[in-house]
């Protein structure tokens, strides 16, 4: 489309001129007709042509690029598809330890669970990592290259957990194909997308292997991405259209992406710089998701994703997790899944506890008397999720202590977070020379609970509320022991490496 075309380079070199006192110089979009597959517009680099320096000649639409969180739309329908999740399932968020691979959010944050289509419009990278490990990595690996990712060429164990982080490299225009094909999907049709039909794309078939299902509830969780700028107010500006998009920004801010697909177009943007120099800020939603939606403006409106009721089942879960309700469980919602998915995961968090008439302490027959019980269901989460979780549910009420003399078995009311069991670390040096220390980690059950904590059986220091100890151990095996104000006793072993 010769006026598209002009526009969408216009609306490139503006931008770029922008970012060039940033150190950003390189940017690629391509629009797409989502029914028939042809390439609209095909930018592959929007660079000053005069700039030689800048590698302006290099079509960075077709560089393999590394991916930031780009993919993790994929690894949403497939978990769908495979029974695996549910939109509403709650998972886990907060400081986990895989091997020697520790993930963190991108802005340091943990919420202690969060949902699964939150997780994703969020693009939170713990829940995404511990999904892929659900998934599983090879299996996930090989569902990418045969949807038609190309650059996904290097092995299973090769890539690890940090596939879904940006550990895989994909092409602007693979995976705006990509997309284009999932919408192709979700808009109800089984027969492969007809794309992309232009000589720039290389002759291969991009066909995502998700059901119809599994992608509208993809992009119906997209959907809900925070607009540059706007918050969550863009709902309710008239003017604007409804737009199924994600970011991606890569490790050491070398690649910002946005891709943005509504049931008519596909738009993706790559911004960056042809060399691989990364820039502070060159993120996807400063960098390249202003440019696409710039581009959405020019472009006709179209019609909005509607439910493919036939391709979707309604199955009851506990509103608290997501997942199929248990006997105690007593918040319930209905949700709509892959109606071949298989899903069967109960909730895990929900119980019934025995408690005195302002439920302030647990009890039982035995020690309390008969007439002054109560019973209540309650959602109690794990002591190491509640201290994220109580942070965004101020309605959040933890397990009630057991009443003095009502002891059944031992409370875990404690819990370590860092360091992890049997962990191995190296504490390196500050850039002012000086020794680094270990930030160890605990939480309570209780608010005001005291924590006194131990290194290799020498009293250290005591903590309230707020959990945390700096330490350096120096290098060698050592054990750390923590004793809360009623003698409970977490120990863990770990190991400080010398400086190689």
């Amino acid at each position: 489309d010769r006026r598209l075309q002009a526009e969408v380079e216009a609306r490139l070199r503006g931008w770029l001129a922008g970012l060039a006192g940033d150190g950003v110089h390189n940017a690629a979009a391509i629009v797409l007709h989502v029914p028939t597959g042809e390439t609209l517009a095909y930018v592959g680099n929007g660079a000053d042509l005069d700039a030689i320096e800048h590698a302006p000649f290099v079509d960075v639409a077709r560089a393999r690029r590394s991916t930031g969180s780009i993919l993790k739309p994929l690894l949403y329908a497939r978990a769908l598809d495979e029974g695996l999740v549910t939109p509403r399932e709650r998972l886990v968020d907060a400081p986990v330890r895989l091997g020697t691979y520790f993930p963190e959010n991108f802005d340091r944050r943990y919420r202690g669970i969060v949902a699964a289509d939150r997780a994703l419009a969020q693009s939170l990278n713990v829940p995404a990592v511990l999904l892929l490990k659900r998934v599983g990595v090879a299996p996930f690996r090989d569902f990418l290259r045969q949807s038609g990712l190309s650059t996904v060429d290097r092995s299973a164990k090769d890539y690890g957990l940090s596939l879904i982080l940006g550990g895989a490299e994909a092409s602007l225009s693979e995976l705006t194909a990509l997309y284009a094909a999932m919408m192709f999907r979700a808009l109800g049709h089984r027969s492969p997308w007809p794309g992309p039909r232009s000589g720039v794309f290389a002759d291969r078939q991009v066909d995502p292997d998700v059901s119809v299902g599994a992608a509208y509830l993809t992009f119906e969780a997209l959907e809900a991405v925070t607009r540059p700028g706007q918050r969550r107010m863009w709902r309710r500006l008239a003017n604007q259209r409804t737009v199924y998009w994600k970011t991606g920004t890569s490790f050491g801010f070398r690649d910002a992406w946005a891709i943005g697909v509504t049931p008519t177009y596909a738009v993706g943007v790559w911004v960056g710089n042809a060399d691989g120099e990364g820039r502070p800020g060159l993120t996807g939603l400063r960098a390249a998701s202003p440019v696409m939606f710039g581009i959405f403006d020019g472009l006709p409106k179209g019609p909005t994703l509607a439910p493919p009721l036939v391709e979707l089942k309604t199955i009851e879960v506990c509103r608290h997790s997501g997942r199929r309700p248990g006997p105690h469980c007593r918040a319930r919602e209905r949700v709509l899944i892959p109606k071949d998915s298989a899903y069967d995961a109960v909730c895990p968090f929900c119980q019934s506890i025995t408690c005195d008439a302002d439920c302030s302490f647990r009890v039982h027959a035995d020690c309390h008397p008969f007439d002054q019980i109560r019973t209540e269901r309650r959602f109690v989460l794990p002591v190491a999720l509640e201290r994220y979780y109580r942070q965004v549910d101020a309605y959040y009420r933890s397990l009630p202590r057991q009443k003095p003399g009502c002891e059944i078995g031992e409370e875990r009311a404690m819990s370590l977070i860092f360091p992890p069991p049997d962990g191995e670390f190296y504490v390196p040096r500050g850039l002012d020379g000086q020794q680094g220390r270990l930030v160890f980690e605990a939480a309570h059950r209780h608010h005001e609970a005291r924590i006194h904590w131990h290194l290799d059986d020498r009293f250290v220091a005591t903590t309230r509320d707020h959990h945390q100890l700096e330490i350096d151990p120096g290098p060698g095996d050592h054990v750390l022991t923590l004793v809360d104000y009623r003698g409970a006793r977490v120990r863990r072993r770990f190991r400080v490496l010398a400086a190689p």
